[in-house]
């Protein structure tokens, strides 16, 4: 228990550090480039993050998987293999990626921004994706040692050192600067990392991967470990890429009916959605779907979900009200007065975050089951409703239209998988989740679509907030959660 309090510990102080270094990049190019620019600029690094979860082939779970596997055997040849075989597929992906990037740079550049002024820059950002490529490579091979402090280091300094070219060229440049930066950030990420795997593991190991040790390359061996980091990953490399493609897609699709202001005003809502459910979805990657995994007793794992909801939903709907009560204070902070239309999208921005959440809930737990074509299946459904509900509602609710789309698309989503869970898992939602997740839909509709933001109807809102807190909650979670406020005043945060 020690190893994992402590394993998470330092993986958080990554992602705290990755969440600062975020909002001074959203703060600097909001200030810098303005609505439009920042439009350009966010769909410039959603395509990239796609461009990832394809020439990575979405293999990095398998990588640390085996590797992690290997390593409790102390089985080296195996080792070698597996990084061998990831980084020559993955290489071959990403050279193929750059081009096809090269070929259609114009095509792409047109569909992306509804201009052609960007297949150079395109062309450009292609080749950061092979050094990002890379470097995920090496981050996932270092948890796969088990190596938490290295993985930390790495997150941490790749994010900080990124600020650099982020301020020079952007600075110099403006919105063109950003696809340089981009390219950039991906040198920078890989020579951290190339660095971190040099100090951190056998050199035999090192050599294997980047001198190409022979006994690893064997014809057996590769295809061996190419075969088991394939079949892990396909799954995740399909939903990976439908999802990032929906957004990349939405994005080109507000460009071209609204213009680039449209993907600026968007990129608020969407860019704090992910910085707040990351706080959840982190923690569920952690706990529940190890402990999901090796659960047999249908009671038993009725249990766990049911607990799991109930965790969620109480720590998401206060989140999304102090967002929602906050929302122009966020907006200045974090962005600028020139983003001030986006406060008209966060309501059913926020709602929808709210069965997002629990849809991965369900989603953690069909993985965890192996239901491989179940969770494929609903992540291609919930990808092709998004798209399908905002061109069906966009000439009627202009640009709230994608918002609304994302709250109705997770809505039926979290309602399908809760229903193939009851219909051929066995799963029984409690009553009394029942009773939770209804009143807590029940008080996002009147904390988000109600009344003004004046002093009164928020200290309204707060109150409901607070009675549904306290009586929706059993007495051993108020009892769990005051023990750890005291703790918390008494030790300075020590909540074990």
């Amino acid at each position: 228990m020690l190893k994992l309090l402590k394993a998470t510990a330092i993986v958080s102080i990554a992602t705290i550090a990755t969440i600062i270094t975020g909002l001074i990049r959203a703060k600097f190019t909001a200030v810098t480039l303005g609505p439009a620019g920042v439009g350009i600029f966010s769909q410039a690094f959603n395509f990239q993050q796609l461009a990832i979860n394809i020439a990575s082939l979405n293999i990095g779970l398998g990588i640390a998987k085996h590797v992690a596997q290997h390593n409790a055997q102390n089985d080296q040849l195996k080792i070698k293999g597996v990084i061998s075989s990831a980084s020559i597929m993955q290489i071959i992906a990403s050279v193929a990626f750059i081009i096809l990037t090269f070929i259609f740079a114009g095509r792409l550049s047109k569909f992306l921004f509804s201009s052609s002024e960007y297949k150079n820059l395109l062309i450009i950002l292609s080749f950061g994706v092979l050094f990002f490529v890379l470097g995920g490579a090496i981050e996932a091979a270092l948890l796969g040692f088990g190596n938490y402090k290295a993985f930390a280091k790495g997150r941490s300094l790749s994010s900080i050192l990124s600020l650099i070219p982020l301020f020079i060229f952007i600075a110099a440049m403006g919105v063109k600067g950003g696809f340089i930066y981009l390219a950039l950030n991906g040198v920078i990420t890989f020579l951290v990392y190339y660095y971190l795997f040099y100090k951190n593991v056998p050199k035999d190991i090192f050599n294997s991967v980047f001198v190409m040790d022979k006994s690893a390359l064997s014809k057996e061996n590769l295809v061996q470990s190419g075969r088991g980091l394939l079949s892990y990953g396909g799954v995740m490399f399909v939903t990976g890429v439908l999802s990032m493609g929906s957004i990349v897609l939405l994005r080109s699709l507000l460009i071209k009916y609204y213009g680039a202001d449209a993907s600026g005003y968007y990129q608020v809502v969407f860019s704090l959605s992910a910085y707040h459910i990351a706080f959840f979805t982190n923690g569920l990657w952690s706990y529940s779907y190890a402990k999901l995994s090796i659960i047999q007793d249908r009671n038993d794992y009725s249990f766990e979900v049911n607990s799991t909801l109930r965790f969620c939903t109480f720590g998401v709907v206060p989140m999304i009200a102090v967002i929602f009560f906050a929302k122009d204070m966020i907006i200045k902070l974090v962005f600028s007065g020139k983003f001030i239309y986006s406060r008209e999208l966060f309501s059913t921005q926020l709602f929808g975050d709210v069965f997002f959440l629990l849809f991965y809930v369900m989603g953690v737990s069909l993985l965890a089951s192996a239901r491989l074509r179940a969770y494929l299946g609903l992540g291609i459904f919930s990808s092709i409703s998004f798209i399908a509900l905002f061109l069906s509602l966009h000439n009627i609710l202009g640009l709230k239209a994608v918002t609304t789309a994302y709250f109705i698309a997770n809505l039926l989503s979290f309602s399908a998988v809760v229903y193939y869970h009851i219909r051929w898992m066995g799963l029984k939602i409690t009553m009394q989740n029942v009773k939770l997740l209804v009143s807590a839909a029940g008080l996002c509709v009147i904390i988000l679509f109600f009344g003004k933001d004046g002093f009164f109807m928020v200290g309204l809102k707060t109150a409901l907030l607070a009675a549904w807190l306290y009586f929706l909650s059993t007495s051993a979670e108020k009892s769990r959660l005051f023990d750890i406020i005291l703790k918390k005043f008494r030790f300075g945060g020590n909540t074990r």
